[in-house]
């Protein structure tokens, strides 16, 4: 199978510092020679954006989803699978964006919804407001100065392993058309998303932030928190998305090494990602 790693090293504020060097973390620690040895191609590319410094996080974290839409779309119609490094989750936007998919789906792994807006935040947090980004609900202007700016629909959408929410956030998921997939459903449902909770059928994006992993596992980030999913757990559910979806695009996002003291997290994230990948290779 051909795969193509596209990296976003950024830190994007005060809140993910730290997160930019996660996709350097993984990259330096053998996941590109562990997919060649298992018989993939793989190439890889680094999102760069020359005027950072000169805008503010919030110029910037849509300059990149520019940048990685572009990439993603050229990726994908080269033929190869593209597998996003971010120290952000922002950038499923662009990589939503760069597939430009109508109709496709997302499974949404992460502790945290991300859907804030502007006017429910207590912090002002923009990676907090990933997933509504994503679904059009907010910064639609600066959204859609990238123009293959597409947003996701909310019932294409299903949120795993989610456990932490802001209380106005939560008053807004629980009326919006996004699905959840309980960790209590995973387990009763030997980790396959029950079919009320999964998102229509048909080509799929996987979007894993590495807090998902059980704070017991180790810390992903700053945000680690207990309640979640098991490395095993997650390798069993995206072998049965795999199975039965068409995932087009994987990422791996808010990887902080600073906060993973003895590498635990990151050899669970290569192993996850070398398990799926194979999974898909054998389809």
């Amino acid at each position: 199978m051909r795969v193509c790693f596209v990296s976003v090293p950024y830190d994007m504020g005060k809140y993910n510092v730290g997160h930019g060097q996660g996709p350097g973390s993984l990259m330096g620690s053998g996941l590109a020679r562990l997919l060649s040895e298992s018989g993939h191609t793989v190439d890889s590319k680094t999102i760069i954006c020359a005027d950072a410094e000169q805008l503010t996080d919030t110029q910037l974290s849509f300059k990149l989803n520019a940048l990685l839409s572009k990439a993603i779309f050229e990726i994908t119609q080269s033929g190869a699978l593209p597998i996003v490094l971010a120290g952000n989750c922002v950038t499923s936007a662009g990589t939503l964006s760069g597939l430009h998919e109508d109709d496709i789906s997302m499974l949404w792994l992460d502790a945290h919804a991300d859907f804030n807006t502007p006017e429910t935040t207590q912090s002002g947090y923009l990676d907090g407001m990933a997933l509504s980004i994503a679904c059009g609900r907010c910064w639609k202007s600066l959204s859609a100065t990238d123009s293959r700016y597409l947003a996701i629909q909310e019932d294409h959408v299903t949120l795993v392993g989610t456990r932490d929410l802001d209380p106005e956030e939560a008053k807004v998921l629980a009326k919006s058309r996004i699905r959840v997939a309980t960790t209590e459903q995973l387990k009763k449902n030997s980790f396959q998303i029950p079919t009320d909770a999964a998102p229509p059928s048909g080509d799929l994006y996987v979007h894993l932030d590495a807090d998902v992993l059980d704070a017991g596992v180790g810390h992903a980030n700053r945000f680690a928190s207990p309640g979640g999913l098991q490395k095993a757990e997650i390798k069993s559910l995206l072998s049965w998305a795999v199975s039965s979806y068409n995932v087009v695009a994987l990422a791996i996002t808010a990887f902080s090494p600073g906060h993973d003291m003895d590498g635990t997290i990151r050899d669970a994230l290569k192993d996850i990602v070398l398990s799926t990948v194979n999974a898909m290779g054998i389809r």
